[in-house]
């Protein structure tokens, strides 16, 4: 009876001590909680002078967004309304240079959703200072710009994922 009673007094001591630390057996992979992305190396901040490719990646972002689908709808109604027997090429290119600093002037204020926080921080616009990396981990992969990666012995030349359609 002792014999048992001791033995069941050992068991709980180690499912207790087993709670609180980690399990034996495979190692934690590096990518844990970097699934979503994430530079890992290489980190290189700059100041866009020029702007203009930051200016054009955002414009594609405010115009495939269908949260700001109402303001560019404003927007264009404005400038057409000014156009005075203008084209329609002229209407579509003061549409480009002048929608960020309209959405701008707008002063949109996020409220409590987060479509309306999405909203008021893409009519804030792009930041002018740019972050780079050398690599990323994404999804579980590892990515290395193409100065890092030609530094390697060894290189991957291509990706390959297996997956049913």
């Amino acid at each position: 009876m002792i014999e048992g009673y001791s033995t069941e007094e050992v068991v709980e001591s180690c499912q207790e001590y087993l709670k609180v630390q980690r399990g034996i057996g495979q190692p934690d992979s590096r990518y844990m909680g970097r699934l979503a992305g994430k530079g890992t190396s290489g980190r290189k901040v700059f100041v866009d002078k020029d702007y203009k490719e930051v200016s054009r990646a955002h414009y594609s972002v405010l115009q495939s967004s269908k949260l700001m689908q109402p303001y560019i709808d404003e927007h264009l109604g404005i400038i057409t309304a000014e156009r005075n027997g203008r084209s329609d090429d002229w209407i579509m290119k003061q549409h480009k240079q002048h929608l960020m600093s309209w959405l701008k002037d707008q002063n949109i204020q996020p409220e409590e959703t987060t479509d309306s926080i999405t909203i008021s921080s893409l009519a804030q616009g792009p930041s002018r200072q740019v972050t780079t990396w050398n690599s990323y981990d994404i999804n579980g992969y590892t990515y290395y710009t193409h100065a890092k990666d030609s530094k390697c012995v060894n290189q991957n030349s291509g990706v390959r994922i297996e997956a049913l359609d």
